[in-house]
């Protein structure tokens, strides 16, 4: 089913985290589509190398210009969500610097990676 035939069904389509659809390939990530998913994290699949195809660059810069935190495998390696329900933690397999890293940072987790910590909606952590 296509971002189209998803939108036409009416319902909540709102989500914490999108997996991109097609490796952020062009047709992938409609306008009108995100704008209905309001993601806070976007999850990109693709591989690195020395020519990467993918994600097109106008796909990203439309998460980025929502504000939107792309998290890429070929950057980040491995990324892992873990929820209560309550709240969210997200942790990359690869290091990045910490300028990168969004508040409130908890430090690092295992591997070397990065870990976040994030707090729900009504500012209260989410996560013990």
């Amino acid at each position: 089913m296509g971002e189209q035939e998803i939108l036409k069904t009416g319902g909540s389509l709102q989500s914490t985290v999108i997996k991109v659809p097609h490796h952020g390939s062009k047709s992938s990530s409609t306008q009108t589509f995100l704008e209905a998913v309001r993601p806070r994290f976007a999850v990109f699949t693709v591989r690195g190398g020395a020519r990467p195809r993918l994600p097109n660059p106008a796909v990203l810069e439309r998460y980025e210009a929502m504000g939107v935190k792309v998290l890429r495998s070929d950057r980040d390696g491995a990324i892992t969500f873990v929820t209560d329900g309550k709240g969210l933690k997200v942790q990359t397999f690869l290091k990045k610097e910490p300028k990168e890293i969004p508040s409130p940072s908890t430090g690092e987790g295992e591997g070397g990676g990065d870990l976040w910590e994030f707090f729900t909606p009504s500012g209260r952590k989410g996560w013990g």
